[in-house]
């Protein structure tokens, strides 16, 4: 990226990484017309990959109003306090201005490689593949509009503790299901444990647990 520079002959190239993406979501199980638009969900787990694959565990996304992007449909990326990223849906009029031929979503990320340089630590520890197997389920949690996604995940992985090894949103519902001013978020859980598999009573306390949590800190309620 190259900005005017403040009395210097040759502006100012700053290391940035950019991401683009439009189109329909791939799906095994459904011809392609009928597949759903990517959309801000499917960047974000692009730029969780992106992270991942640096070892980057601390990452935290917050909303964000920016003129270019769609309401609602945009965050910053910090690690450790540290702003690293933007990304969202082009808001419209900025994606028709481009080519009004799109129809579709536009989803775009700025990634910030000096700051993302400064919060890598550049060095990784190596663990046992797991020896036994994990636990998937799915938990759907309603909460007000107001709630952060962020301060939802966060409430779940202190609950979940050592045990909940993953903890991933996939979707957001609002509708007809749910109360006005109300949000579903669906999120994709993984537990397990090193030493042993983990019980039906053991998962069951983990879930209740984590319910319980959102419940009290978040106002929040289970879908059913």
């Amino acid at each position: 990226m190259y900005l005017p520079s403040e009395g210097g002959i040759l502006p100012d190239e700053l290391p940035r990484a950019a991401i683009a993406m439009s189109g329909k979501r791939p799906a095994k199980d459904r011809p392609w017309q009928t597949a759903p638009a990517l959309d801000f969900f499917d960047l974000k787990g692009v730029i969780e990959a992106l992270l991942d694959g640096l070892y980057i565990r601390a990452a935290k996304y917050e909303p964000v109003d920016h003129p270019s992007f769609y309401p609602g449909r945009t965050a910053v990326v910090s690690v450790n306090g540290q702003r690293v990223g933007l990304f969202g849906e082009l808001h419209p009029r900025v994606r028709e201005a481009w080519d009004a031929t799109l129809t579709q979503p536009v989803l775009v990320a700025d990634i910030d490689l000096e700051a993302l340089q400064s919060v890598w630590l550049g060095r990784t520890s190596v663990v046992d593949v797991p020896r036994f197997p994990a636990v998937n389920e799915d938990l759907a949690i309603v909460v007000s509009e107001e709630v952060p996604a962020a301060d939802v995940e966060r409430a779940i992985r202190l609950a979940g503790g050592s045990l909940l090894r993953g903890a991933r949103l996939f979707d957001v519902y609002r509708g007809e299901q749910i109360d006005a001013g109300k949000k579903s978020l669906a999120y994709a859980l993984v537990y397990q444990a090193d030493d042993r598999t983990l019980t039906e009573k053991e998962v069951e306390k983990l879930r209740t647990k984590i319910i319980r949590s959102v419940e009290a800190q978040l106002g929040a309620a289970v879908r059913r």
